[in-house]
């Protein structure tokens, strides 16, 4: 383990002829150590040399700085095609990877931008979902929260009762840019918009504030959400719409709510 500390730390210094006295170490490379041996490759025989990189590009976890070079050079020669990141960038997807997906997305050239529906998938699935609840009647929770945690870092929580005095259908969505209130109990405003985030001082380091600005309240039909489903429902039948992305969307929905309803009846334990 001590060489291999060594190894890395000649290579994060550029010090390749002592670098070469120990490479390859006997007990074995990680990534890290992967790039470095690739970086003293690619001084010692040139380009040539890049071909042993590619391999490491087709992961969905974050890799190690050391890569970093030997990636752009990859991308600079064409030898990592933006298909070959479009697929880095569906891995990353895949392990719930939203950091590496970000990165990859906003490194694309315009023309083979990432779609805002590629990101979705990213919090397809929550990772963590808990719920606990309590009941009058046994087995039927009158009152519950929960709690979802996506890959991404998004959080939401939930509290949902009948036997809350107030009666209350409102979510609030809270953005790094603005925050919205959707309240269906409201006649007239059911949503607003509020030009309202948190930022940093750059003044005095640590403390956060809110920057508030207009509000904006968009006019929304009254109509009957039971009809508009259903206006929803036949116009996919007939062909109208994107059908895969609903049942796309259904089934995050229902996988999420069978997450939450393993967690009850666990009382309260994690779920992933």
């Amino acid at each position: 383990r001590l060489r291999v500390d060594w190894l890395k730390s000649a290579g994060k210094r550029g010090q390749w002829s002592t670098f070469a006295l120990d490479y390859p170490p006997p007990s074995g490379e990680d990534t890290e150590l992967l790039c470095y041996g690739v970086q003293y490759h690619l001084q010692r025989d040139g380009d040539a040399a890049l071909a042993q990189a590619r391999p490491l590009w087709f992961t969905g976890q974050a890799t190690p700085d050391a890569c970093e070079p030997l990636f752009a050079a990859l991308i600079r020669s064409n030898a990592l095609t933006p298909a070959d990141r479009r697929a880095r960038f569906r891995l990353a997807v895949d392990a719930g990877n939203f950091r590496t997906a970000q990165a990859i997305a906003a490194e694309l050239p315009p023309q083979d931008r990432i779609t805002a529906r590629d990101f979705a998938q990213v919090d397809r699935d929550p990772a963590r979902a808990l719920a606990n609840g309590d009941f009058l009647t046994p087995g039927v929770e009158d009152v519950v929260f929960c709690y979802l945690r996506f890959p991404s870092g998004k959080i939401a929580h939930m509290h949902l009762s009948w036997l809350d005095p107030h009666k209350m259908r409102k979510m609030t969505v809270v953005g790094t840019e603005k925050m919205v209130v959707f309240d269906d109990m409201e006649l007239d405003r059911k949503v607003t918009i509020y030009e309202k985030a948190p930022w940093r001082r750059t003044e005095s380091y640590g403390e956060w504030q809110t920057r508030s600005g207009d509000i904006h309240i968009p006019k929304i039909a009254p109509d009957e959400p039971l009809k508009n489903e259903c206006r929803h429902f036949l116009s996919l039948v007939a062909g109208e719409g994107d059908r895969g992305k609903v049942a796309t969307d259904g089934a995050m929905v229902v996988r999420t709510l069978e997450q939450l309803q393993l967690s009850l009846d666990a009382a309260g334990a994690a779920r992933s």
